[in-house]
C-alpha cells in the first residue's frame, strides 16, 4: 500500500497541474483536504477496530483505496486548451479523499496487528522493520509511479497500478489468523 500511496503523493503535483492547472496555494488546499480525511478516519478508526478488528479495518480500507485509485484513474485528462469537465475536479477531490480516508484506516491498524502478532521482546524490532518496509516504500513508490506517469502520459496508469496493488494486499491480509489479544486491545 505504501509504494501505491507514495507514488501518488508524489506524482499529485504533476497531475493536479495537468488536470485542473492547479498552482502552489490550490495543492495546499489539496493536501489540507487529504490531511483532514485522514485524521477523520483515524479517529473513526478506533471505534471500527473495536467492532470488526483490525484485519477487517484493513482489508476495508484497502478495498476503499482500490475503489477510490480507480476512481481517480478514470477522470479525463483534458486536451491542450480544452478545460476539465465540470464534475473532474469535485471527483478528484472525492477520490482523494477517499485514498486518504482508507490511508488513515490501514497506517494504525497495520503497525497495531505488528505488535498484535510480535512477541514482547521482538515488537521494537518488528515496528522497526515496518518502518523500514515504509522506507523503502517512499523510494520505490515516486520513482515507479514517476516513470509510469511520465512514460504513458497520463495518470491513469499510475492510479490502475494503485488499485492493482491493494488486491495481494487484501488476500494476504484475509488469509492472517485473528491475532489473540487483539479482543483486549481495542
Amino acid at each position: 500500500y505504501q509504494v501505491a500511496f507514495t507514488g501518488m503523493e508524489n506524482t499529485i503535483v504533476f497531475l493536479t497541474f495537468a488536470l485542473f492547472l492547479y498552482n502552489p496555494r490550490d495543492n495546499a488546499w489539496l493536501f489540507l483536504f487529504n490531511g483532514a480525511c485522514m485524521i477523520f478516519a483515524q479517529g473513526l478508526a478506533r471505534q471500527l477496530v473495536k467492532r470488526l478488528g483490525q484485519r477487517k479495518v484493513i482489508m476495508l480500507g484497502m478495498l476503499v483505496a482500490s475503489v477510490a485509485f480507480v476512481w481517480v484513474a478514470l477522470i479525463p485528462t483534458p486536451a491542450a486548451g480544452v478545460p476539465s469537465p465540470a464534475w473532474a475536479e469535485p471527483s478528484f477531490y472525492a477520490g482523494l479523499g477517499l485514498i486518504s480516508f482508507a490511508t488513515g484506516l490501514i497506517l494504525p491498524s497495520v503497525s497495531a496487528l505488528v505488535s498484535l502478532y510480535s512477541d514482547a521482546s521482538e515488537q521494537g524490532r518488528n515496528l522497526g522493520i515496518l518502518r523500514s518496509a515504509g522506507s523503502l516504500a517512499r523510494v520505490i513508490g515516486p520513482v515507479t509511479a514517476a516513470l509510469l506517469y511520465f512514460h504513458f502520459g497520463s495518470h491513469f496508469w499510475v492510479y490502475l497500478g494503485g488499485a492493482v496493488l491493494m488486491l495481494p494486499a487484501i488476500w494476504i491480509v484475509r488469509g492472517l489468523p485473528d491475532p489473540s489479544s487483539e479482543a483486549t486491545s481495542a
